[in-house]
């Protein structure tokens, strides 16, 4: 059977307009030619005009609808590291409580591997890269992980070149310096994870007391005055907050405070509270000299001797 004849249907816009006046005219001719019969059809050009400029824009959305939705297709994919790498960190912990260590390990191996394909300043959060030494101690891979330590201590990350936003970064050393402290104690070495507690405690404090002297000196000498007028009282009011938000931060690094921390690994290590004390007060006076938190990061070795001095007197 034979198909019936269709007009082809307009691709676009210009031609639906230009195919409706074609039409419209052929009417008009031929309405003439029949005394004004066929004339009654001259509107049908124009329904039918509209009814394709429906269909096109339908089949071709305007430029301005494309680009909203180029626009939300690219919001929706831009996720966090934290999004991206978390289901593989929830497989990780899973197989780390059934002791599925080689399961876990692989599952935080693609979570890094992943996790390295963001800049460090958006991923932000470096905790979760301590789980790997975690896991491989109680996998028995104990040397493997003190490896990765000293790697971190030094800047290094699964799947990233070394970067001095990590070397100079003096919270983040000091985490590490606290992981290694777990590390040792649970191989029962608490001599040494005294002085990595130490340490730790060094960089906290010295942190706490480069700040506070910071805070001081700006409100002291009113630097505020040097800010343009419009935002000096905003400028003081939030220095002064800050100046005494530091102060009861560094009030915790007090000489008392630091050997009441030591305390807890050195009563492993079989030391005196007078010894310990005796620590908490060269690490007090070390980190108080401290002018700013490169000298801190920069003695960390020199520091670390002394430590092992005192506790060995």
């Amino acid at each position: 059977m034979r198909g019936r004849t269709r007009f082809p249907q307009p691709k676009s816009k210009t031609e639906a307009v230009f195919q409706c006046l074609f039409f419209t005219f052929a009417f008009l001719v031929l309405g003439v030619l029949t005394g004004g019969i066929l004339l009654v059809l001259l509107p049908l050009p124009w329904v039918l005009l509209v009814s394709e400029l429906g269909r096109l824009s339908k089949k071709n959305p305007a430029p301005d609808a494309v680009l909203k939705v180029e626009i939300h297709r690219v919001d929706t994919s831009s996720n966090s590291p934290y999004e991206v790498i978390q289901p593989w960190l929830t497989k990780a912990v899973n197989h780390k409580k059934a002791a599925e260590w080689d399961e876990a390990l692989s599952c935080l191996d693609k979570a890094y591997s992943l996790a390295a394909k963001y800049p460090l300043s958006d991923f932000g959060e470096y905790s979760v890269y301590l789980r790997l030494p975690n896991y491989l101690q109680q996998a028995g891979k104990n040397d493997l992980a003190w490896k990765y330590l000293n790697e971190y201590s030094m800047g290094h990350l699964p799947y990233r070149s070394q970067t001095d936003e990590l070397a100079l970064d003096i919270s983040y050393r000091a985490m590490v310096a606290d992981r290694m402290r777990v590390f040792l104690e649970r191989e029962k070495k608490y001599r040494a994870a005294l002085i990595e507690r130490a340490v730790c405690q060094f960089l906290e404090s010295s942190r706490a007391f480069v700040h506070h002297k910071k805070c001081i000196d700006y409100v002291g000498n009113k630097r505020w005055l040097e800010q343009d007028r419009s935002i000096q009282k905003i400028d003081k009011e939030a220095w002064e907050s800050e100046l005494s938000f530091a102060q009861e931060i560094a009030e915790r690094y007090h000489i008392n405070g630091i050997r009441d921390d030591l305390w807890k690994t050195a009563k492993k290590a079989k030391l005196t509270m007078e010894k310990t004390a005796s620590l908490a007060a060269e690490v007090y006076r070390i980190a108080c000299n401290v002018k700013h938190e490169l000298e801190a990061l920069s003695c960390v070795c020199e520091v670390t001797r002394v430590f092992a001095q005192v506790i060995d007197e």
